[in-house]
């Protein structure tokens, strides 16, 4: 059975990309990070060949949170992805930092992120999520009536906003 709209058959995908996001088909809102954690091993290993020479570790941990972070963290305070997700991207830093340090998984390289301050990737995401919502209701240009509702679940953490027949008038 083939779906149509104006004579032009509708294709089937697995997954759409939209605005560097990668969205797969599921009955629920579910995203693909394979080509964000491939992105992410992309600019670490240029990074990493190119501070090898300098023989610092603590250079490359700051230029894997300034340059890396920002690819393995893209647009997602608005995606509000799952524990598993969370996960897996977390397991890419875990591994970049096994590698600048040459040790083995574990307490040694949860060690050395609470000591060189590579905070939990949760707790990022979660900072992420909080200033999306904030920035999204401190820029509602709305100059009438506004009715919405939002809610963004996150590791048990509810983060409720609700603005209900209520006059805000933003200039």
């Amino acid at each position: 059975m083939c779906l149509t709209l104006s004579g032009g058959i509708i294709e089937y995908l697995q997954s759409l990309k939209y605005l560097g996001v990668c969205i797969k088909t599921n009955r629920t809102f579910v995203c693909n990070f394979d080509h964000v954690k491939a992105k992410f091993y992309r600019t670490f290993n240029c990074i990493y060949a190119k501070s090898f020479a300098a023989n610092s570790e603590l250079t490359t941990i700051e230029l894997l949170r300034s340059c890396c972070l920002s690819v393995l963290l893209y647009a997602i305070e608005s995606l509000v992805p799952r524990d598993s997700d969370i996960n897996s991207l977390y397991n890419c830093i875990n591994t970049a930092v096994a590698k600048i340090f040459r040790v083995s998984f574990g307490n040694d390289v949860d060690f050395i992120r609470q000591m060189t301050g590579l905070i939990s990737l949760s707790i990022l995401v979660a900072k992420d999520v909080q200033d999306f919502l904030a920035n999204c209701i401190s820029r509602l240009c709305f100059k009438r009536y506004c009715h919405c509702f939002m809610i963004v679940c996150f590791n048990f953490t509810c983060v409720s906003i609700f603005v209900y027949s209520c006059a805000f008038l933003f200039i």
